[in-house]
């Protein structure tokens, strides 16, 4: 083979393939294309001129010229070219074909630099769109190209998103469209784009619900069924990829969704993922107790896990209030100064200071104004230091007057002070209730009447999902009528 001409070869290298010859035969077609490279590419450089010659001249045409990208990936003497030639070329030929940009930009995001990827996005969608006016076929592939990477600005949520999503959002077959890249149906398995995001699934399903309505949807489909059902279908199926992402982001999409009645049909779905997402949430810093712990907690009612910590503190509140409303000393009135009620501050000092017995004694601490991240305080802290791990749960303590009565749970307890990464994102709200003629929450007429009913009205203000990991209580400490008069 080596006595042929080298042009003769190179020739031959580009038409080299499962010739009928090597049919049902691979080893034989694997030794003659190897023997065939060594020949060709013997020159070191050879792949970097066979590179220009026979597959960089097809990208300056903007026609559906064919070219021979596949070899990248295909042919190993051009493996390292993946990492940086994808990039370049769909940096310097910006009208290339069709076929060529998608099978490039597949290989740019697979090898490249996903930055440098990025930054290629937002360029080639700013590039101008050409339009003679005449819809000459030089202007259908302006906006074909453009199209291409609109897509893209949304898939990869590069700066350019919301520009793009302006765009995308005024076309109902957007959605379709959509399907067809990230393979709904199944024929295209896992795909070199990044997955959806909550907020990116929040956009298809916002921008179009209202234009693809509820049809029904035969057992049998694919990409040949109408727009209506493929759409629909689409909506179902890509819900369930919220699931994919990290709880965090999926708890705000989820919440918005459940509250938005236009996604009523998918409420079933929508609950069955938020119920995953707790369970996540709960398990994500979970750590399985020792059988020493476990025997511990068992025989010597020791804690294990922040869920014993607010489990026993609930009990101890409950019995707690108890006591304050029946004990012959009459404890309820150290929380009044004369006829007036104390400030939380005070109340607050007041349950600390009768359960702290308690709580040592059970080897646990309490600490009054604990420091936490960003310079805030929490009101108080019960924590247990067990072998080689500490569990901490957090209490925010609120009068029913204080204007924050309905936001504090959620702006305080969870978003400040639950995200110890000893607390589990738990902890306890622990509000005083001091009577129907006392403001609830600055309001001075009030349907309120009750420590029940200011229970319910606060875990009714409380997103679903923080009500798993927060846990109300409401301590009543109001006077009887006798003792008011």
């Amino acid at each position: 083979m080596s006595e042929l001409d080298p042009a003769v070869l190179g020739a031959a290298y580009t038409e080299a393939g499962p010739w009928p010859a090597f049919e049902g035969n691979d080893t034989e077609e694997e030794a003659f294309n190897s023997a065939l490279e060594a020949v060709v590419f013997a020159d070191s450089e050879a792949p970097d001129l066979y590179v220009a010659e026979y597959i960089e001249p097809a990208l300056s045409s903007s026609h559906e010229t064919p070219t021979n990208i596949d070899w990248l990936k295909r042919k190993a003497p051009f493996a390292r070219f993946l990492p940086a030639l994808p990039l370049d070329w769909l940096e310097r030929y910006p009208q290339m074909p069709r076929h060529a940009r998608e099978a490039l930009f597949e290989l740019a995001v697979v090898h490249g630099d996903r930055r440098r990827v990025v930054r290629l996005i937002d360029a080639r969608f700013a590039d101008p769109i050409a339009d003679s006016g005449g819809n000459t076929p030089e202007d259908q592939y302006a906006v074909q190209r453009h199209r291409f990477w609109t897509m893209q600005c949304f898939f990869f949520e590069t700066q350019s998103l919301e520009q793009a999503w302006a765009e995308l959002s005024q076309d109902p077959e957007t959605v379709l469209e959509i399907q067809d890249r990230i393979g709904w149906f199944g024929g295209r398995g896992e795909t070199y784009l990044p997955a959806l995001s909550p907020d990116a699934i929040y956009r298809i399903l916002d921008s179009f619900v209202a234009a693809w309505p509820p049809t029904p949807l035969p057992s049998i489909y694919g990409t040949s069924s109408p727009p209506g059902e493929r759409a629909f279908r689409s909506f179902g199926d890509v819900i369930w990829k919220i699931g994919r992402a990290e709880p965090d982001r999926r708890l705000p999409v989820l919440d918005r969704m459940l509250a938005d009645g236009r996604f009523a049909t998918f409420r079933a779905q929508l609950l069955t993922l938020c119920a995953e997402t707790l369970h996540a949430l709960a398990l994500r810093d979970f750590t399985a107790p020792a059988p020493e712990q476990i025997t511990a907690m068992r025989d010597h009612n020791q804690v294990a896990t922040v869920e014993d910590l607010r489990a026993l503190l609930t009990e101890e509140l409950s019995a707690l209030e108890i006591w304050l409303r029946g004990s012959e000393t009459d404890p309820l009135e150290t929380f009044y100064e004369g006829s007036d009620h104390v400030d939380e501050n005070t109340g607050r000092n007041r349950i600390v200071d009768l359960l702290s017995g308690r709580m040592r004694a059970l080897g646990l601490s309490v600490v009054i104004e604990r420091h936490m991240a960003e310079n805030t305080r929490c009101d108080f802290t019960v924590s247990a230091a067990l072998p080689g791990v500490h569990r901490l749960l957090v209490v925010e303590v609120k009068g029913q007057w204080n204007t924050k009565l309905f936001t504090a749970a959620s702006a305080q307890l969870s978003e400040r002070y639950a995200i110890h990464p000893d607390a589990a994102g738990q902890g306890i709200y622990l509000v005083f209730w001091y009577g129907p003629n006392v403001p609830v929450a600055g309001r001075v007429r009030t349907k309120i009447s009750s420590a029940a009913e200011l229970r319910a009205a606060i875990l009714a203000e409380m997103p679903e999902p923080l009500r798993a990991a927060i846990d109300v209580m409401v301590l009543d400490v109001s006077r009887s009528a006798a003792d008011a008069a």
